[in-house]
């Protein structure tokens, strides 16, 4: 039989790279998605699957805890897919929450730990390691009444002072 070690590991890649997702584990309001994945967080001012970083594709898990409907919680811990060999490793974690307030209404809050920078667009620019560790706090209300559409995302973000 061909194969050996090369094919074994080609097939553990594959499955690594696959989307494990599991709705309301054990009937509690938990969920778990792992493996490559997009993730999109409100309309993506920050994270989103087609936004200004030329779209971003994250390994890792993404769990969400809905202890009522109206109410949810995404944990997410990630790294980063590289496209091109070298770039170093970049890794997103964070908590997402999201209140619906009404039918066409929510307010949602964030914060995210980033280590190192996220690239400006892929194959365009060198990526370099800056070593880099930020926090990006934020809040999002949005939604709709009758025919008026209203969204609101502040955020602020800073940097964990390097050690000289």
């Amino acid at each position: 039989m061909d194969g050996g070690v090369e094919s074994t590991t080609a097939l553990i890649s594959i499955f690594i790279k696959d989307i494990f997702n599991w709705e309301k584990i054990f009937a509690f309001p938990l969920s778990l998605k792992a493996g490559r994945q997009e993730l999109l967080c409100g309309s993506a001012l920050f994270i989103g699957a087609n936004d200004f970083h030329n779209g971003l594709t994250w390994d890792g898990l993404k769990t969400r805890i809905s202890p009522t409907e109206r109410f949810d919680v995404d944990v997410i811990g990630t790294k980063m897919v590289k496209l091109n060999p070298g770039e170093p490793d970049i890794y997103l974690a964070g908590l997402y929450e999201t209140y619906k307030i009404f039918k066409e209404g929510s307010l949602e809050a964030y914060l995210f730990y980033n280590k190192r920078d996220f690239p400006l667009s892929h194959k365009e620019f060198v990526l370099i390691d800056s070593g880099r560790k930020w926090f990006t706090l934020g809040a999002r209300f949005a939604g709709k009444v009758g025919e008026f559409e209203y969204e609101l995302e502040p955020q602020i973000q800073w940097e964990k002072p390097r050690k000289l």
